[in-house]
């Protein structure tokens, strides 16, 4: 078989224990270091998806909100533009209760009801809402 030929060193073995010794201290702490360095990498890394998680968690929170506060503006300004419409239109509503049937009628027709309800009703019953018995 192979025999492998030991290495000869030329300088003394005093010198080459140190020499070694120095260069095995120099690879622990160069590995320890690195062990140490990769630790806290892991670390960091766990630390950062967890907050990666909790600012997700809070954008989608807030788009949540801001949908909500969205269709509210939206909710308030049909209501509003529903009103204008009401105020602009050429028809108006008006609720009378003498029949309690409401009716939508025209600015022209409610002063002819008015003029004939003052003839052919007292005043009081024209826009009197009829009286809760109490018991």
């Amino acid at each position: 078989m192979n025999e492998r030929k030991a290495k000869t060193y030329k300088s003394p073995i005093r010198k080459l224990v140190r020499f070694f010794e120095k260069s095995r201290d120099q690879w622990k702490t160069k590995c320890l270091e690195a062990k140490a360095t990769a630790k806290g990498l892991k670390h960091r890394i766990g630390y950062l998806e967890q907050s990666k998680m909790e600012w997700k968690t809070k954008a989608k929170e807030l788009e949540k909100g801001l949908a909500r506060m969205k269709a509210q503006q939206n909710r308030a300004q049909s209501l509003e533009d529903d009103k204008k419409k009401r105020l602009i239109s050429p028809t108006h509503r008006f609720v009378w209760k003498v029949s309690s049937n409401p009716c939508l009628i025209t600015p022209i027709r409610w002063a002819i009801f008015c003029c004939l309800s003052r003839s052919f009703y007292p005043p009081s019953r024209v826009f009197a809402v009829p009286a809760v018995r109490s018991r």
